[in-house]
């Protein structure tokens, strides 16, 4: 695991990003992935059992230790709910064109943050994705106008989002890079999972109740 912690400390230092690789396989019940060899990863393909859950970010503090395999985590026990139709929903943002990838892509391939130019000359952050690849993703800017182009589209001509958008354009901001996985298993993640339930919310095809647990308690 030595390397893998190098791996992810240069990932958060932002400086030259080699990412481990990702590949699904049907693993033992309760296991969300397992380290299998040099810089490389095996997520279970089969998910987590019922009342348990694999996340992203819990697989990202797991590679930073020395066990060789990141456990499913119980779901907390609890019937606590909060709408969002009680939040004060705040107006959108504006979306900038410099704050767009330079080579105006949508997904941008990276090794290191120089990889991300944005119009304006600065650079956004290169971060390490589920991916088949050692390569990683450039992080837009949430001002992006092409990646978050739904977005304003929501926003209309009043600026304005319901509790379900925002709720979900909110949380899609925060997970889009993982949402870039090339991994056929992205599914097992409580982050996907949970953009799935947003998306089906702003759509209308559910209601928004979200537990204690919490939309960003992951992050």
């Amino acid at each position: 695991m030595a390397m893998l912690v190098l791996v992810t400390l240069l990932a958060l230092t932002h400086a030259y990003v080699e990412c481990p690789t990702y590949t699904c396989e049907s693993l033992p019940s309760n296991t969300c992935a397992s380290y299998s060899a040099t810089d490389s990863i095996k997520l279970n393909s089969d998910g987590c059992p019922s009342g348990s859950l694999c996340s992203i970010s819990g697989v990202s503090l797991w590679m930073k230790d020395s066990s060789l395999t990141y456990s499913c985590t119980a779901i907390p026990n609890t019937s606590t709910t909060t709408s969002t139709t009680t939040t004060v929903i705040p107006s959108c943002t504006s979306k900038n064109s410099q704050k767009s990838f330079k080579n105006q892509a949508i997904s941008v391939t990276c090794n290191s943050d120089i990889d991300c130019k944005l119009v304006d000359g600065t650079s956004g952050n290169c971060v390490c994705v589920m991916g088949l690849e050692t390569t990683g993703i450039c992080e837009p800017d949430a001002a992006n106008e092409q990646v978050f182009a739904g977005y304003w589209e929501d926003c209309g001509t009043e600026n304005t989002l319901s509790a379900e958008e925002f709720a979900y354009w909110s949380y899609y901001k925060s997970v889009w890079v993982y949402t870039q996985s090339s991994v056929h298993c992205n599914d097992i993640f409580f982050e996907i999972q949970m953009l799935s339930t947003l998306l089906d919310a702003k759509d209308g095809a559910a209601t928004l109740a979200v537990g204690v647990f919490g939309l960003l308690a992951l992050y």
